[in-house]
């Protein structure tokens, strides 16, 4: 098989996790929820704003950077986006163990494990790849932080 379909068959694995499942499930949430949406879209754009400015070589201003971080610590109160900002992390996490792996794989010094092991010693290693999807740091259930909630749009 080649390299592109195993690649394939990599990103379908990733689609069908409990972490890409969730991270739909938050941003399906959030699409439900009026003020969540629109404080959301807010910071998106807040932070979409500065990631311009610095790539186009500006100096982004101490002010603006303050108002992203106070609108993050905003909109981190809501429940909804905090699940959000919750799952996007798990998927990231999962995402950056694939990448750790296949740096591992292909020798590449980044993505060298803590343990000094080179990619020649993945193929018959236990390695956290081989951990049952739920084993993945950080991917335990927590509660709802909604039970109980019965006013959805006033967030």
């Amino acid at each position: 098989m080649s390299v592109i379909a195993k690649a394939y068959e990599l990103a379908k694995a990733l689609k069908e996790s409990p972490e890409y499942a969730a991270y739909v499930r938050a941003r399906e949430e959030i699409g439900r929820h009026e003020a969540a949406r629109i404080m959301l879209e807010d910071l998106e754009r807040k932070r979409e704003a500065i990631g311009k400015a610095a790539l186009a070589g500006e100096k982004v201003d101490e002010a603006r950077l303050e108002d992203l971080k106070r609108t993050y610590e905003i909109v981190s109160f809501n429940p909804y986006i905090k699940e959000l900002f919750v799952a996007e992390a798990r998927l990231g996490e999962l995402v950056a163990k694939v990448q750790k792996i296949i740096g591992e794989a292909i020798g590449d010094e980044s993505h060298k494990s803590p343990d000094g092991l080179s990619g020649e010693d993945l193929p018959g290693k236990e390695s956290p790849a081989d951990e049952p999807e739920d084993a993945v740091e950080g991917t335990a259930a927590k509660g709802d932080s909604r039970a109980g909630d019965s006013a959805p749009d006033d967030r």
